[in-house]
This record gives C-alpha cells, sequence and structure tokens, in this order.
C-alpha cells in the first residue's frame, strides 16, 4: 500500500467536507464548522498548523436524515453509524473515504481517512438538571473510552485496584451498549424547544453548550480556500472552548491528540 502524506491527507479530508456540505445544502440541512476547524477557520482560514481533522457539527434533526439519506456523486464516501453500520461503535458519524486505509491506535474499526460529524442535541436550561444529565453522560463516555483507548493513570494503589475491578466488570458489556445509552440520553432534551444546545455526545462538554440564539443562522467562513458554514454566534462559542481563542497556546502545546499511526491508499 502507498502511505499517504500530511498534505494528501489534508485535500482528501477536504474533498470528503466538500462532497458533505454540498449535499447538506442542496437538502436544506442545517451544519456549521465545529472544534479545531471552527477554531481554524477564524484564527488561521484553514487547518490548525499542528492539526490534520476536520469537524462539523448538525442539528440532532438534520443529522438523523443524514445518516439515513446521504448519498454523493462519488460512491467511494461512506457514512458510519451507529444505527447503520455494523461494528461500528462511536456515539457520533464518520464519512469515510474507501479508497483509503486510517490506522489508529485504539481498539476500533479500521476505515479510511474521514471526518467526524456530531449531533447538536438540546442540555436542560436548570444547573441541577443540566448536572445530573451531563454527568450521566460523562460517566457512559468514561466507560466507552475505557473500552477503546489505553488510559495510563498515576493514581496511588487504591485507585488502580478499583479501576482494575472496573475494568473487568466492563470486559463482558460491549462497547456499542454505552454508545446507545450516550445517545439514548443525550437525545432525551430535544433539539427544537431547548434554550440551550451543545454537542454533548463527544467532545469538550459542559464548555460546548450555548445559548440557542447561537445557532439560529450562518454565516460563510473561509477554510483551505474554500468557503463553508460557521454558526452565526461563533464567537461565543469559540469562547466558552478555547477562551481567548486567538491567542495561540504554548509551543509545547502545538501538537495533534491523536492516536494515529499512518495512512494509506488501499
Amino acid at each position: 500500500m502507498k502511505e499517504i502524506d500530511n498534505e494528501e491527507l489534508k485535500k482528501i479530508q477536504i474533498d470528503i467536507l466538500k462532497a458533505v456540505c454540498q449535499f447538506c445544502e442542496d437538502s436544506k440541512l442545517r451544519y456549521f464548522l465545529c472544534a479545531g476547524t471552527m477554531l481554524g477557520a477564524i484564527r488561521h482560514k484553514g487547518f490548525i498548523p499542528w492539526d490534520d481533522d476536520i469537524d462539523i457539527m448538525m442539528p440532532r434533526p438534520d443529522y438523523e436524515i443524514f445518516v439515513r439519506n446521504f448519498k454523493a456523486n462519488q460512491d467511494y464516501y461512506k457514512v458510519y453509524s451507529l444505527s447503520v453500520t455494523k461494528g461500528y461503535n462511536n456515539p457520533f458519524v464518520k464519512v469515510s473515504d474507501e479508497r483509503t486505509l486510517l490506522l489508529e491506535d485504539i481498539n476500533e474499526n479500521r476505515i479510511g481517512v474521514n471526518i467526524d460529524i456530531f449531533p447538536i442535541d438540546g442540555f436542560p436550561s436548570s444547573k441541577l438538571r443540566g448536572y445530573f444529565h451531563h454527568l450521566i453522560i460523562k460517566i457512559f463516555k468514561y466507560c466507552y473510552c475505557r473500552k477503546i483507548l489505553t488510559i495510563r493513570y498515576k493514581e496511588n494503589i487504591l485507585k488502580k485496584i478499583i479501576i482494575t475491578i472496573l475494568d473487568m466488570f466492563l470486559f463482558v458489556i460491549p462497547k456499542s451498549i454505552f454508545s446507545k445509552l450516550i445517545q439514548k440520553k443525550a437525545k432525551k432534551i430535544p433539539y427544537e424547544t431547548s434554550k440551550l444546545l451543545g454537542i454533548v455526545v463527544w467532545g469538550y462538554g459542559k464548555r460546548e453548550i450555548c445559548r440557542k440564539e447561537v445557532f439560529k443562522d450562518y454565516i460563510s467562513v473561509e477554510f483551505e480556500n474554500n468557503q463553508f458554514r460557521a454558526m452565526i454566534g461563533y464567537d461565543e462559542y469559540l469562547h466558552n472552548v478555547y477562551g481567548d481563542y486567538m491567542k495561540f497556546p504554548p509551543i509545547e502545546e502545538r501538537e495533534s491528540h491523536h492516536n494515529r499511526i499512518g495512512t494509506f491508499w488501499k
């Protein structure tokens, strides 16, 4: 297999993004850049120099339609979803270029170069309900991550014993169970009637929760010489997630946080 270098990897991801966004616009589905992709668009007009992935988000109703109906002009793009793809367990969607192979150091599907698509769900307005809603999903996410990632801790002996016992318990439970629990809990709070919205199935947790007005419309932003959609309240979103987002992080923190081993053409 021929290895894919970093610049070619980014081009493949951009092409996937263009196909996904074109489908969404043709189908009148709402979407926005998010996370590091949103930050990259505003601060760099493209990829963050030390990052190499693409994330977008969609309101839950549009997200569900996308999962069921996505088709691109290119037949080598495939949707990976908990609801439609056997053996796929993430509580969010990936769209993959099936001509490629992406190897990652995690116990999960080996699929192609891809982009991530996250649902935007409602979040309780009540602080107490919000606390428990977030806590329950956080516990499910922790259990799921214990199943797919090697997480090393520096706890004392007692904590290590407790974690070992927990891992033995988790060993017999399929990881798809936790993903389905995350998804089920996230969908409990309807998108359309909520005053607070955000990605709750993954990502930055409560830092991604914003007022509904943040997502009420979109603007066009430049990303790698292409125009894509950002939420009209992107400034509030980015401040919530990153703080002073126009300030560069320290040099020692400028690194990718992915577990990628390599990417190849099949």
